[in-house]
């Protein structure tokens, strides 16, 4: 009898542990992308491995900054490709500053800045608008930059969009 039950108990063991493994194999998000505890093959892993190390390289050679867009060596001189910005056009008093610095700072062969925002500061008077009229029409830039608008929220509230601007000097 003791056979038997240890028996069972290794099969139902068995059984057990192929239906996991058949879930997890099988199993993935409602974007079709597998969680980290799905991989189970070493080319998954080896690839996830291969991914992380190239992400952490690549913050290694990013900056995060904040603070005075008009103070002296916020950024220096660098040619960067990517800049990303968020809730940085609040103040208007703030904005020529601002652009100064992407002036200074952004890859004239095709950089490109990403801001997300609100369309409107209430208070502080910034806006998305003002923001890419000085940055696009002011007559020292009107040749320099161009903004296109990838993403505006559709539901209610107050509206925030993400805005492309391309440096197109050469």
């Amino acid at each position: 009898d003791d056979d038997d039950d240890d028996d069972d108990r290794d099969n139902n063991d068995k059984k057990q542990k192929k239906e996991e493994v058949e879930v997890e194999e099988g199993a993935s998000d409602d974007d079709g992308e597998k969680d980290l505890y799905q991989l189970k093959d070493d080319e998954e892993l080896d690839e996830y491995k291969r991914n992380k190390d190239a992400s952490e390289a690549l913050l290694k050679k990013c900056q995060f900054l904040f603070g005075d867009w008009a103070k002296s060596g916020i950024l220096e001189d660098a040619g960067y490709d990517l800049i990303l910005m968020a809730e940085t056009v609040y103040s208007e008093a703030n904005i020529p500053h601002l652009c100064e610095l992407l002036d200074r700072c952004i890859n004239p062969n095709g950089g490109r800045v990403y801001l997300g925002a609100k369309c409107a500061y209430y208070g502080v008077g910034g806006t998305t608008k003002g923001f890419s009229d000085v940055l696009c029409n002011t007559p020292s830039r009107r040749n320099k930059w161009k903004a296109e608008t990838v993403w505006t929220n559709k539901g209610g509230g107050l509206r925030r969009e993400i805005i492309l601007y391309s440096c197109i000097c050469n």
